[in-house]
């Protein structure tokens, strides 16, 4: 059979190739393109490289730099903080967690010192190695929560164990009254995949530790920054479609026979549409609900019909 002069082979791919161009424009942002160094405090910058952001803490004792993701990042950064007057050395790299997407490009800062958690060389020695080549290894590692003090500038590691990683740290800095919590929310956006690599009891509870910290201004590893309240109305948005998809399962999830809607194209398709209308109600002009939301569904049911 053909359509349109596509056979049926054809067909398909045409629309899975259109909804990955969906996908690459969810990243098309001005929070999300090419570099910016911005000032958001006394002592405190964000630079972003793309997809990716980090945050810069200028002290006494030179800067700090959290997270370093990738060599182009770092030499991007290098070359703002020259353009901006801050010639100051790197004193310490603080990784948030082990993921190689935030790990990379860490010696082109050449900096003195880097921390991170104690597990994260762990999972690097398991990777294969040219995975891991890019990464500078820590000088000091930690565990738990930390407090730690840099050239007159408090900075308190707050672990979020097992939400994203089991060696993940947001960054409060109580004096500036910054906080970083990275692959955590976005501000205004639907997370990418619906969230990737996610334990949802512990992401929740992460969620909500963060929330009652005392901070400004929250700073996102990936798009932009803002207000506690953002990051208040982001995590209701995780909270929310947690919830929904529970409901959702509540209604549809199985029958009296005990078949999983997963099985049942009309019971599954009528979950989706639960989930889908509660979330656009309150949601539906967030960036990326239409390439994000089938995702978001998806990693909701999966995570509390297996229990992760």
């Amino acid at each position: 059979m053909t359509t349109l002069g596509l056979t049926g082979c054809d067909l398909s791919k045409t629309v899975l190739s259109q909804a990955l161009k969906g996908f690459v424009r969810y990243f098309d942002t001005p929070s999300s393109n090419g570099s910016e160094l911005t000032r958001i405090s006394d002592r405190v910058l964000t630079f972003n490289w793309y997809f990716d952001r980090t945050l810069i803490i200028e002290t006494d004792d030179g800067l700090v730099v959290i997270d370093s993701f990738t060599e182009h990042l770092t030499r991007a950064l290098r070359k703002a903080l020259d353009e901006a007057g801050i010639t100051a050395p790197v004193n310490t790299l603080i990784y948030t967690h082990y993921h190689i997407d935030h790990t990379a490009g860490g010696s082109e800062l050449e900096p003195e010192n880097v921390i991170c958690h104690r597990k994260c060389e762990e999972y690097w020695n398991q990777l294969p190695a040219e995975d891991v080549a890019g990464v500078l290894r820590p000088t000091q590692t930690v565990t738990g929560d930390r407090q730690l003090e840099i050239g007159g500038v408090e900075i308190d590691l707050v672990f979020l164990n097992r939400s994203h990683t089991d060696t993940m740290y947001a960054i409060h800095l109580p004096s500036e009254g910054v906080l970083f919590a990275a692959d955590t929310v976005g501000l205004n956006v639907m997370l990418p995949a619906g969230g990737v690599d996610i334990y949802m009891p512990a992401y929740l509870a992460a969620l909500d530790r963060l929330q009652t910290i005392d901070f400004d201004t929250f700073v996102s590893s990936h798009f932009g920054w803002g207000t506690k309240q953002e990051y208040i109305e982001a995590a209701d948005l995780q909270r929310d479609g947690y919830r929904w998809a529970r409901e959702a399962l509540a209604q549809f999830g199985t029958d009296e026979s005990g078949i999983s809607m997963i099985q049942d194209e009309e019971r599954f398709l009528a979950a989706f549409s639960f989930f889908y209308d509660e979330m656009e109600a309150k949601y539906g002009d967030w960036h990326g609900f239409d390439a994000m939301i089938l995702n978001t569904f998806m990693n909701n049911i999966i995570a509390i019909t297996v229990g992760s």
